[in-house]
């Protein structure tokens, strides 16, 4: 009988591709497999077409116990990981951002979800310090162009850039992006030197196919992961990746 994974309609699409590389995972080792066609599938079907061959109704299905599948190396393995970009994503991803002017540095940041009286004890650090400690180790900034994505845009317009162009000298104006949850993954993937990513299943994928489709763009991630599990280390894929050590003191 065909195992159906639950796809909990909270998960985004960050969430969402994990299971999917769960089930490329089973069909790779002769296990036939689906993720639930609820919540976001037709958003990720509409960005990676391919996917929808991974997605199934119940249909008497066995339905899999609720679980986010994203431990490297216990739930995947990397070369697990990039036959799933390869094979759904990586083509796909390419034509869909070429129309969109690629940056020297893209950056995200998430405000809203992880501040909030809920969540911030489990998810918050410094997000500023973060990104000022991933710039410090890039040389001769002044030149290069930015990108912004955020699910708070404004503060980034109204707080954050002038700062970061005081500090920084920037030649360049800052571009922050509305906040959009389609076009904001292709302005991160369209980077040519530099994406600086949040604690965000959302933005590993960007770095995911990065790495297979623009190995020479350094990705910068905080050394804490989703669900403050082992450890609170990373338990993202981050081969090549710098992980950057952040400040929770404040959460």
């Amino acid at each position: 009988m065909k195992k159906i994974y639950y796809n909990d309609r909270g998960f985004q699409l960050g969430n969402l591709l994990y299971l999917l590389l769960q089930t490329h995972k089973d069909r790779t080792n002769n296990k036939e497999s689906y993720v639930l066609r609820t919540g976001y599938y037709r958003f990720a079907i509409t960005l990676f077409p391919k996917l929808e061959e991974l997605f199934s109704k119940a249909n008497g299905g066995v339905i899999d116990d609720f679980g986010y599948y994203q431990k490297h190396n216990i739930d995947f393995s990397s070369e697990d990981l990039d036959s799933f970009c390869k094979e759904y994503l990586a083509e796909e991803i390419v034509k869909l951002s070429e129309n969109i002017e690629n940056k020297d540095i893209t950056i995200a940041i998430r405000r809203t979800d992880f501040l909030n009286e809920k969540n911030r004890k489990f998810y918050g650090y410094d997000s500023i310090k973060y990104i000022k400690d991933c710039l410090n180790t890039i040389k001769d900034l002044k030149d290069l162009t930015v990108r912004i994505t955020s699910d708070d845009p404004t503060w980034w317009r109204e707080v954050l850039v002038p700062t970061l162009q005081e500090e920084y000298n920037f030649n360049n104006s800052i571009q922050v992006e509305e906040a959009n949850i389609r076009d904001n993954f292709l302005q991160l993937y369209s980077c040519d030197k530099y994406f600086i990513s949040p604690n965000s299943t959302y933005c590993y994928w960007v770095g995911y196919l990065l790495r297979i489709n623009k190995p020479n763009v350094q990705v910068f991630v905080p050394n804490f992961n989703t669900t403050l599990i082992d450890n609170v280390k990373q338990i993202a894929d981050t081969r090549g990746w710098k992980t950057i050590d952040v400040d929770r003191s404040d959460f």
